[in-house]
């Protein structure tokens, strides 16, 4: 048996590489304004920066997952890291659109290995009855608060780091991208200094190497609650990136909310959902995970027509209708990535796969809600546009029906 780390550590260091990894990636929408007059090119064209990325990223994960558990999550994460830490920061020194955006591309790679491996990584080290809420913490927390630090300061940072030295970190977007770059490459270097082998739990991925790289596609993709899992995914997650994404658009063009305050409203959302997020995860151990993630997308259902109905009428509190939107968004989101690792057919040893199938679901469902959501949306049909949301969600409700209970629970009933 190899050395061994304390959870807490193990869980802290889940917790800073999915954060920083997402702050690099958030950071990119925050910083578009000022590469934009840098790089002398629209809006349409700067938009490719993030949505090529998102949808690579979604590919990107089928893979990484599955090299998470043929090498193992420890090896992953750090590679996820050093690719996200070396062409993320690379960005920095992007001197053409086309350079930018080979760059990003490349380090969507990492951000879909460490976010697959994550939580492959907790099973081995959590006992089941605290799965989801190791996963909450490690994974799904950091993610949200990742994505609003980048959001909120990647400029600020920017500048302060030409201020510190221009000539190291040259202008704000490329001082930003510079610095997460080397935090990311420092991370990984942590993460492999600290995080051991795990051996006690690997006999499952020691099977997984002499069963051959390819032949788990095919074991992992005969389990059917995966598909089902995979379906609701597809659906839940969609729904949340085009409510989110597009809400400011909403705010500002629909309701003559300010810019301002249209951002903050999204931020508002993000930070409620992060303390919902954890409240999911604890009550999810408690209860089992199926009951809980059923009942977060009948809330989130709910929340949707709570909204549609509020700004259908003229009420334009922003902040408070995001804040009920994040109660429903991040209670269910947990036990999405905790679920594989408890699943009959599935469990740890081949739950990174899994991961990299759900992350690709809510990446391609993302994209594809927001452009039929954009699409209602120019045609000035609000209303269309909230129930196309309320419908999807309702879908995705019936499809969490199919979802049976995972795990101890089951074992304990019999």
């Amino acid at each position: 048996m190899s050395k061994d780390v304390n959870r807490g550590v193990v869980l802290g260091l889940c917790f800073l590489a999915t954060y920083v990894t997402f702050i690099g990636f958030a950071g990119t929408a925050a910083l578009i304004p000022l590469m934009l007059e840098d790089f002398h090119i629209g809006i349409g064209e700067a938009v490719l920066f993030m949505a090529i990325p998102l949808f690579l990223c979604g590919v990107y994960s089928i893979f990484a997952g599955r090299l998470g558990d043929h090498i193992g999550p420890r090896k992953a994460v750090a590679i996820g890291l050093l690719v996200m830490g070396i062409f993320g920061g690379l960005r920095g020194v992007a001197t053409s659109p086309a350079m930018f955006l080979i760059l990003v591309s490349v380090a969507a790679f990492g951000i879909g290995a460490v976010w697959a491996s994550v939580p492959k990584l907790l099973g081995t080290y959590f006992p089941p009855k605290q799965y989801a809420t190791s996963v909450a913490l490690g994974q799904v927390v950091p993610y949200d608060a990742g994505n609003f630090t980048g959001l909120a300061f990647a400029i600020p940072l920017g500048a302060a780091l030409v201020a510190l030295s221009s000539s190291l970190f040259g202008g704000i977007w490329q001082g930003s991208f510079r610095f997460v770059g080397l935090l990311s490459i420092l991370v990984a270097i942590i993460w492999l200094v600290v995080i051991p082998e795990r051996k006690g739990g690997e006999v499952s991925i020691s099977n997984e190497r002499r069963i051959g790289f390819w032949a788990l596609y095919r074991d992992v993709f005969r389990v059917r609650q995966l598909w089902i899992l995979i379906a609701a995914v597809f659906c839940y997650m969609g729904c949340i990136y085009a409510f989110v994404g597009l809400m400011p658009t909403v705010l500002t063009q629909f309701k003559g909310v300010d810019e301002a305050t249209a951002g903050f409203a999204v931020s508002v959302e993000a930070i409620v959902a992060l303390l919902f997020e954890f409240i999911g995860g604890v009550v999810s151990d408690k209860v089992g995970l199926r009951k809980p993630f059923l009942i977060g997308l009948i809330a989130a259902s709910i929340v949707v027509c709570l909204v549609a109905a509020r700004l259908l009428v003229g009420v334009t509190s922003a902040w408070v209708i995001m804040a009920v939107a994040g109660i429903g968004f991040g209670f269910p989101l947990p036990l999405i990535f905790a679920m594989p690792l408890e699943m009959e057919g599935i469990g740890v040893g081949r739950a990174a796969t899994a991961e990299g199938t759900l992350i690709c679901a809510s990446m391609i469902g993302g994209g594809v809600a927001m452009g039929i959501g954009g699409v209602i949306l120019d045609t000035g049909a609000l209303a269309g546009y909230f129930v196309f949301l309320a419908s999807v969600f309702a879908v995705a409700t019936i499809l969490a029906t199919r979802v049976k209970e995972t795990g101890w629970r089951v074992k304990t009933k019999e």
